[in-house]
């Protein structure tokens, strides 16, 4: 017989109760004296094994400091007439260098310029510790090193890479290790987004820039699901279609949408160039229908069609060997009685960034991948 089937013999039900409420507080409370005791002890050998972690470890720099091509704007400016070329010294598989004493990973912010092939790191206080004399470690797939001072006492390490890649980075005792990989071993999906710059957008004038608005939008979108979106530009400096032929191939991405400004919404697809599996015409059925499904009742009264390429030749469609369309959006698209034209707040257009965003999903549905 257990001890509460004695009491139960003892006592009556509501007496039982309280008795062993009370026997369950007396366990909770040496319980808890005994867990202190042992989170005590823990503690302290904890804290003096992470004391003497940290005294060694190599601190990986997080994400917030790997700044997209979209980066902010900042008050800083580069003083040019100080800029100067740094040696560099072709070893091991990184670029590995010092950094000014007491520099954190709060201190360095890292770009990523793939457009251009160029990696930029901005170090906190590095002006004066950085000379002509300065040698840094870079791995061969590094062609050089300029060295811009800026007006804040930050320096400017520009590196000219010979190709397209992501990279890791760790600081480790005041140095600074950068590695590099092909974006396919960092990501599974890639996509490329080609923001074309009209002739009807006023030169500067981010406002009126219809087609990087949607490119900016449907990259924040795909990201947030683990697809790795490239854009063509990310402010008003176009690339030479050459430039564009180049940098779409080495990226070598599973799909590319060209956004041009246009007077109406349509897709446009290359049906002159076969592709197995999943072709043009595919990827342009499944656009044209998730951007008409988006705007449907929405008022606006485009007649949008899915059109051959022949309509609008685009140069670069012509070469691609990846699904690809051309989306021509309007600034201002028509409208049925009643409504209002698409205003400062881009809600016409954030329509078309959604069915952009659903159609690259079912593509990779599709895809399989």
């Amino acid at each position: 017989m257990t001890e509460d089937m004695e009491k139960d013999t003892e006592l009556g039900a509501g007496e039982l109760a309280i008795w062993q409420k009370e026997r369950r507080d007396k366990l909770y409370a040496a319980l808890m004296k005994k867990t202190a005791v042992v989170a005590v002890l823990f503690s302290v050998i904890t804290l003096s094994f992470m004391i003497a972690y940290l005294s060694t470890r190599s601190v990986v720099l997080e994400d917030k400091m790997q700044v997209t091509e979209a980066a902010t704007v900042s008050k800083q400016y580069a003083l040019l007439d100080k800029a100067f070329k740094m040696s560099l010294s072709k070893e091991g598989d990184s670029i590995k260098f010092s950094l000014p004493q007491g520099t954190k990973s709060e201190d360095i912010t890292i770009e990523n310029r793939v457009t251009t092939c160029q990696l930029i790191i901005k170090v906190a206080d590095g002006d004066g510790f950085y000379t002509k004399d300065s040698t840094i470690k870079a791995s061969p797939n590094v062609t050089g090193c300029l060295c811009v001072p800026q007006s804040d006492g930050t320096s400017s390490l520009e590196f000219q890479l010979d190709d397209i890649y992501e990279y890791t980075s760790t600081l480790d005792n005041g140095t600074l290790t950068v590695s590099f990989v092909n974006p396919h071993e960092m990501y599974d999906r890639i996509i490329v987004i080609d923001p074309i710059l009209s002739d009807k957008v006023n030169a500067g004038d981010m406002a009126d820039d219809i087609s990087l608005y949607e490119a900016l939008a449907l990259k924040d979108r795909l990201e947030k699901d683990g697809i790795k979106a490239y854009l063509s530009r990310t402010d008003s400096s176009e690339m030479e279609l050459v430039d564009k032929k180049v940098f779409i191939r080495e990226l070598s991405p599973d799909l590319v949408i060209c956004i041009d400004c246009g007077a109406d919404t349509n897709v446009y697809f290359n049906d002159a160039l076969y592709l197995r599996d999943y072709g043009n015409d595919d990827f342009a059925r499944q656009v044209l229908a998730d951007i008409s499904y988006e705007i449907a009742g929405t008022g606006h009264t485009d007649s949008i069609q899915a059109l051959s390429l022949s309509e609008r030749p685009y140069e670069l469609m012509k070469v691609l060997d990846a699904p690809s369309v051309l989306v021509t959006v309007p600034k201002a698209p028509a409208v049925s009685d009643g409504v209002s034209e698409a205003s400062a707040d881009y809600s016409y257009q954030d329509h078309i960034v959604t069915g952009l965003y659903k159609a690259v999903m079912y593509a990779y549905a599709d895809m399989d991948k």
